[in-house]
């Protein structure tokens, strides 16, 4: 597993795979800034008790080394130019939007979970839309592979990259929690009628 950026969305990331179950051989590191990096070691290994975790010196080093890449940086800039440099059938988790270069998104395997929210507002993907004119870059959507209508790969070799623009799910999901807090708290109003005639 590698992890490029390492913040909060990672550390949940890191989580979630984790609670998955899945035999995870080692986590590789990644962050411009490697003091973040250090610190986000702990969380790692106390979600993953027993699995090695290296740091990093590169992107480069990190994407050469993992099956499974998770990209969450604030980049406002794509930077990342060569993803053939992935293993064989690597997945890349594209969770910032900005960190593949144009020309690097249209040569691999697109996957996204709306394609007019992810191929907007400057993401690598709308760059590519730009540089391309059209969107036949982008193969599938999540609900086609989910629903059986579209294989989750193109190919056993190549990189697939998931470009997710906000799953609504995760809207809820903190929507939830907060209202749960709040009610436990005895704090908030309710508001009656808020979605009267929707």
């Amino acid at each position: 597993l590698g992890v490029v950026g390492c913040g909060l969305i990672s550390r949940e990331i890191v989580t979630f795979i984790a609670a998955l179950g899945r035999p995870i051989g080692g986590v590789v590191l990644f962050d411009v800034q490697p003091g973040r990096a250090e610190a986000f070691r702990p969380a790692v290994a106390a979600a993953l008790p027993g699995v090695p975790v290296s740091i990093a010196a590169s992107v480069n080093e990190v994407m050469a080394k993992a099956a499974v890449l998770s990209m969450a940086t604030t980049a406002v800039v794509p930077t990342i130019e060569d993803l053939s440099i992935c293993p064989p059938g690597a997945t890349v988790l594209h969770i910032s939007l900005r960190d593949i270069v144009a020309d690097a998104i249209a040569g691999v395997d697109n996957i996204v979970d709306d394609v007019d929210h992810a191929v907007r507002a400057q993401t690598s993907l709308h760059l590519a839309e730009q540089k391309l004119g059209h969107r036949k870059f982008v193969r599938a959507t999540l609900a086609e592979i989910l629903l059986g209508d579209q294989p989750a790969r193109a190919s056993a070799t190549g990189p697939v990259v998931f470009s997710p623009f906000g799953l609504g799910v995760l809207d809820l999901a903190v929507a939830s929690l907060i209202l749960a807090e709040a009610d436990k708290a005895s704090i908030g109003q309710r508001v009656s009628g808020f979605f009267s005639g929707t």
